[in-house]
């Protein structure tokens, strides 16, 4: 099943194409904490500053109303920080935060607006879902992208 998230990207990042867009789908509709979901940027231009989104796909029927991830990002100079987040994916009143259908939800996620990327070069983005179970069954896929901030937007 191949998921499409380019309507979504287009209307939050405007009229600008995204630096870099990559999809990751988990055929199974199932993440394992073995599944590792990497994205690799070239990032050159540091006068800019830049949008991290993350677009996660999801079932309507999946059990939890947030997904903690674990974020590892690799700089170019090989150093690596690692972050946890909690993607919350529902509204304080039990509905789902993004556009949901009968067979799938999508939620656009900002992970940074309006970054100042201090070293050009590479840049691997790596998320490991991080529950209190070894697989997620309801999860699609992530997309990941990098757009150029515009002010205003």
């Amino acid at each position: 099943m191949i998921l499409i998230f380019s309507a979504a990207l287009f209307l939050i990042s405007c009229e600008e194409p995204a630096l870099y867009l990559e999809n990751v789908t988990f055929s199974s509709g199932e993440w394992s904490v073995q599944d590792t979901a990497k994205f690799s940027a070239d990032i050159s231009d540091t006068s800019k500053a830049y949008d991290i989104l993350l677009n996660l796909s999801h079932n309507p029927d999946f059990a939890f109303q947030n997904l903690y991830v674990k974020v590892f990002t690799t700089f170019p100079n090989d150093s690596i920080a690692e972050q946890v987040l909690s993607l919350q994916l529902s509204t304080g009143k039990g509905l789902w935060a993004g556009d949901c259908g009968s067979h799938q939800c999508e939620i656009v996620i900002p992970l940074s607006d309006s970054v100042r990327i201090k070293q050009p070069g590479p840049y691997t983005f790596s998320f490991v879902q991080y529950s209190r179970q070894d697989t997620l069954p309801g999860i699609n896929g992530l997309e990941f992208s990098v757009a150029e901030h515009k002010s205003g937007s």
